[in-house]
């Protein structure tokens, strides 16, 4: 297999990769045929992958069809730059090419998907070591109540912190969680007024949806409850339910907790529901948004290692961005 972050201009490959993503099959304007977009990958990166079928469209929705996400495909086909994205992307003719679905003993999923290169353990035990020092008892149990469950601390030292995005690896929940944490102790810091207790809580505890938003095998996808509730939502469930189990826990001290985590993200179009009420959900709102936009740029940086030019336009950030200099 050749990994995706080897591939060059004018290569022609035979190899495997993963499919992350799948775009609706287009007519062609000029003549008989449809085509259509895969978004594939391994451990080491994704590129597109453009498939153009014949005269025959009803041969090509056989193809498309027969593909779902998750699936492993081998493929023949040509590496070529694209100069509408201005990357590199998989040229497949069905012509001349082919694409096939691999059955699972074909493969190992450790192939497809990239995992953290922190040590996930010692990031554990440092968020572990940071929910001990909670003063307040409540929220101190809640958030121990969570670290300690076996179940979801394996789920969280797995989780993804996006599909496509920023943290869109193994770990990445874990990795941005503990990053938050720190910016929101910075903050404290700076400004006293802020409740540090309940900031850290809602920052150990405003992504504990994705244990539940993801699934991933050879690919990273939304579960059903993550498409329809958003992990935000998730989340919210997650700990009320908690909470629920805590007799006399002050209901004043959970809907504060609730708000933050409904909130973090800041908007409607990001999956928040409501404007911020207090000063600790600003601050975590812009704790999250400061170390996922820092995050996106510094993997959009490495995409564009192999470009030979200082300004590349990135996709995922919408705009072109420097990578020259030492």
């Amino acid at each position: 297999m050749i990994p995706v972050k080897e591939l060059k201009e004018g290569d022609s490959i035979t190899t495997r990769y993963a499919v992350r993503g799948k775009e609706s099959p287009r007519d062609y304007r000029n003549r008989e045929g449809k085509y259509f977009f895969l978004t594939v990958g391994d451990r080491t990166g994704d590129i597109v992958l453009k498939y153009w079928g014949g005269s025959d469209p009803d041969r090509t929705l056989e193809v498309y069809n027969s593909i779902s996400v998750g699936d492993v495909l081998e493929i023949t086909g040509d590496v070529e730059y694209d100069r509408f994205s201005e990357k590199l992307v998989i040229r497949v003719n069905e012509d001349t090419h082919h694409i096939r679905v691999c059955g699972p003993d074909e493969y190992s999923p450790e192939e497809f998907l990239p995992v953290s290169e922190k040590d996930l353990d010692a990031l554990y035990t440092t968020l572990l070591k940071r929910a001990l020092d909670i003063k307040d008892e409540d929220l101190r149990w809640l958030v121990l109540s969570f670290l300690e469950d076996s179940e979801i601390s394996g789920m969280l030292r797995e989780a993804p912190g996006s599909a496509f995005y920023h943290y869109n690896f193994l770990g990445g929940t874990l990795e941005h969680t503990v990053n938050v944490v720190a910016l929101c102790d910075a903050m404290c810091d700076s400004h006293e007024q802020l409740d540090r207790d309940l900031l850290v809580t809602g920052a150990i505890l405003h992504d504990i949806g994705k244990t539940r938003g993801y699934r991933y095998s050879v690919s990273i996808e939304p579960t059903d409850e993550g498409r329809f509730l958003g992990h935000p939502s998730l989340g919210y469930v997650m700990v009320k339910e908690r909470i629920s189990s805590r007799e006399g826990f002050p209901s004043e001290k959970a809907m504060k907790l609730y708000h933050l985590i409904l909130t973090h993200h800041g908007d409607a179009e990001k999956g928040s529901t409501r404007r911020f009420k207090t000063p600790e959900a600003c601050a975590l709102h812009h704790a999250v948004q400061a170390d996922e936009m820092t995050q996106s740029f510094l993997q959009a940086v490495e995409e564009g290692e192999g470009d030979k030019e200082d300004w590349v336009y990135s996709r995922s950030l919408g705009h072109e961005i420097y990578r020259g200099g030492d």
